[in-house]
């Protein structure tokens, strides 16, 4: 099949197939071909080859031009017409793409644009080199928005909602804000500390922006828009705020834990209270009552199963097994699996089902959106607490330490991808230490006095 002008519009991978049968069944009949190769050759054309995945490709078709040689048009099994050119330079067969077949790159056209980049390639240029190095030196001069652009198709589209919403956040507001019509390569490390600076009233955003910079810097290595190794956020020290992140991270010690079970029991029984318009107090009605309940339902799973808050609000009932004792939940890792325990399972149990998820909202359809606000607000009063939801979590991790769990185990437990974010987690109970600091520092203390008991005393008292 060779190319002409009133041929190319009608042909198709159809044809192409048809036309290559026609040939392989000539062969035949003059003797070429073996009956067995000649059924096997009709089998790859007509259903394509047998790939790794065991399952059937086809492979896109070349009609070669008999005037220019080289130029080809390269035919999918979907009928996308592209023109092809082959070529060699020093001893490597390359194949580069002119252009989608129709208006303005009709034959005539392809066939010039073919005999000029062939003369190029006499003359020892590689066109496809060029155009390589053509498209290096564009992104070289990609400004801060357009590979902010970039970062957010290919990197940030495949985070969850959440972590999305967090990284588009930070990325409009400050980086595109400060840096956008300036070109990507030129970023200093300069410029990420006058950034972070700008917001060191805010620490913890200060931090997470420093935190966003840096990937997207590193993006732009990858992408080749930055030289490698070049990342401006690497000298960069993040802002200190030990003290604010103790305070913020601590776990619940047991008598916290204590007064916040109280708390759910009331909130359970009584409810925390509703006030009218007029700030009247009122009871609370019978969805109210609802809300409450698997408000403090929601908080114990929490508690029980070391997931994260949207994992249980949105969970629905589908993928809950109480009989093998799983839940799988839709979370920032993905979809994963969490083993139940004996008191989450009894939790399960006692919760109706009401619509297709477990804690449904205001449309019974839908899952539950408040996270919970109002309600742990009322609960850090009346347990006299002050934490985060989020710290039921590191309460998990760190009872998973106490228990002297293996750091893998528990980053399993929590579901998360690398150790090193679990070791966040798990804050150490120093109740037990100080018990055994006193047992060791009461030996040696009665040992110095003279004393062959193990009772603690003053190491300043003398006898």
């Amino acid at each position: 099949m060779n190319l002409h002008k009133t041929t190319i519009e009608s042909t198709t991978y159809q044809r192409w197939q048809e036309q290559q049968s026609k040939a392989l069944k000539a062969r035949l009949k003059a003797g070429e071909l073996s009956s067995n190769e000649y059924a096997r050759q009709v089998d790859t054309v007509m259903k394509g080859y047998l790939g790794r995945n065991g399952k059937r490709h086809l492979k896109a078709c070349i009609i070669w031009d008999h005037d220019v040689r080289g130029l080809g048009l390269r035919i999918t099994p979907r009928d996308v017409k592209t023109w092809v050119l082959s070529y060699r330079v020093r001893g490597v067969k390359h194949l580069m793409k002119l252009g989608r077949y129709g208006q303005p790159l009709m034959l005539d056209t392809a066939r010039s644009r073919a005999k000029a980049e062939l003369g190029d390639i006499n003359r020892g240029i590689d066109p496809l080199e060029e155009r390589k190095k053509a498209m290096e030196a564009e992104k070289q001069q990609w400004r801060v928005k357009r590979l902010v652009e970039e970062f957010k198709k290919e990197h940030v589209a495949k985070k969850a909602t959440k972590t999305q919403k967090h990284y588009n956040q930070i990325l409009d507001m400050y980086v595109v804000s400060c840096w956008g019509t300036r070109r990507a390569k030129d970023i200093t490390d300069h410029d990420v500390e006058l950034l972070r600076d700008s917001l060191s009233k805010k620490p913890y955003q200060a931090n997470k922006t420093l935190a966003v910079v840096s990937r997207l810097m590193s993006y732009a290595e990858k992408r080749r828009v930055r030289p490698q190794r070049s990342n401006p956020c690497c000298g960069v020290k993040r802002i200190e705020i030990a003290d604010a992140k103790a305070e913020r991270d601590r776990r619940l010690t047991n008598d916290e834990l204590a007064r916040l079970g109280k708390a759910l029991v009331k909130l359970e029984v009584d409810g925390r209270p509703r006030m009218n318009r007029g700030g009247e107090y009122r009871d609370r009605a019978d969805g109210e009552e609802r809300n409450d309940r698997d408000a403090a339902e929601a908080v114990r799973l929490l508690l029980f199963t070391g997931c994260r808050l949207n994992e249980i609000l949105k969970l629905p009932w589908d993928k809950v097994t109480l009989e093998e004792g799983v839940i799988v939940v839709d979370g920032k890792t993905g979809l994963r699996e969490v083993v139940l325990s004996a008191p989450a399972i009894e939790v399960l149990s006692r919760i109706p089902e009401r619509g297709p998820f477990v804690f449904p909202g205001r449309a019974p359809r839908r899952p539950r959106n408040d996270d919970l606000k109002r309600a742990w607000e009322w609960l850090e009063a009346e347990a006299e607490i002050k934490h985060r939801r989020h710290d039921l979590r590191h309460t998990v991790g760190s009872t998973g330490g106490d228990a002297n769990l293996a750091l893998p185990m528990i980053t399993s437990l929590l579901g998360h991808k690398q150790t090193k974010t679990t070791e966040g987690y798990v804050e150490v109970d120093t109740e037990p230490i100080k018990k055994a600091a006193d047992t060791v520092a009461g030996e040696i203390a009665a040992a110095l006095n003279g004393d062959s008991g193990g009772e603690v005393v003053n190491i300043d008292s003398r006898k």
